[in-house]
């Protein structure tokens, strides 16, 4: 089954390994990334990414959400998780 696409945009301070375990998380799960936009402001010293994935299995939005704190924390990851409607 796939879904709409969703989208989860994310800044943290401390970008080694943030690429890898948002893949794996949403791989894991059943979500195929369909773009990724990462940068990395230097100056800043802030990592910024933009993912676009899609549900093979018909897995909710919500089910995602409610898991993804663990991937966040070590990162201090601020995010955005939405639906393509939104």
């Amino acid at each position: 089954m796939t879904s709409s696409a969703s989208r989860l945009a994310v800044t943290c301070p401390m970008p080694r390994g943030i690429v890898a375990a948002i893949s794996t998380y949403l791989a894991s799960r059943g979500w195929n990334i369909i773009d990724s936009a990462p940068f990395h402001d230097m100056e800043a010293g802030c990592f910024f990414m933009h993912v676009g994935f899609r549900s093979e299995e018909g897995v909710g939005l919500e089910a995602l959400r409610s898991g993804f704190g663990p991937v966040a924390e070590p990162f201090w990851l601020r995010c955005k998780l939405s639906n393509g409607a939104q």
